[in-house]
């Protein structure tokens, strides 16, 4: 018997030390991830601060035109009388950063400095919840809820007057709608479910129209 009890105490003992390594590494993982995602956050940080710096030197007042979407009718009268191609400078809405798109603008629409600004776009985007998909799971504790919810992708660019900031026009552009709320055997988690992304060329034909408008 003592042989017997001595096997099941050994056992024991090694279950137990296998439930502490686990829980070690498990927390180391957790821990890692915090760190990383701390880092993630304080880069992220850094990164903005540096953009917004370089964009208030480079473009002057101009970099504060977009901190409040523009809204209202627009009209194509408020448009700066300049030559063409109009220099245009693209802006993250409610912030004083360029935005991604800038960079997609071709060489001559491309507002390098305060001097060559005539036309200022500022660039919204937002998710639009079209549905929310509940499910009821069941685990040992009983049942739980599970969410998922379906996003549409939308952008809209505001075009400005870069002196006045009156509104020459807007465009609107939706991405594509997510798929169909997915089968109860199929969800474990809840999540988000986008369709697809709105890109610059959805609104390069738009734009164009008003850097060469004479």
């Amino acid at each position: 018997m003592r042989f017997i009890g001595g096997i099941f105490e050994w056992m024991e003992m090694r279950r137990r030390r296998r439930n502490m390594e686990t829980a070690v590494i498990f927390g180391i993982g957790c821990g890692g991830m915090l760190i990383c995602g701390i880092i993630m956050v304080i880069v992220g940080s850094i990164i903005n601060a540096v953009e917004t710096g370089t964009v208030r030197a480079t473009y002057g007042e101009y970099a504060g035109s977009c901190q409040s979407m523009p809204v209202g009718k627009g009209d194509e009268a408020n448009i700066l009388d300049a030559e063409t191609p109009r220099q245009i400078l693209l802006l993250t809405a409610s912030t004083q950063r360029r935005h991604t798109w800038h960079s997609d603008l071709p060489a001559q629409w491309q507002a390098e400095n305060e001097a060559e600004v005539s036309l200022i776009g500022c660039v919204e985007e937002e998710e639009i919840l079209l549905e929310t998909c509940e499910y009821q799971q069941e685990s040992p504790e009983g049942f739980f809820t599970v969410r998922v919810e379906r996003q549409q992708n939308q952008v809209t660019i505001a075009l400005i007057h870069p002196d006045t900031a009156r509104v020459i026009d807007s465009l609107t552009v939706l991405g594509s709608e997510p798929d169909d709320c997915p089968d109860d055997e199929e969800v474990t988690a809840s999540s988000d479910q986008t369709g697809s992304e709105v890109e610059w060329d959805d609104f390069a034909e738009w734009i164009e129209s008003y850097v060469f408008d004479d």
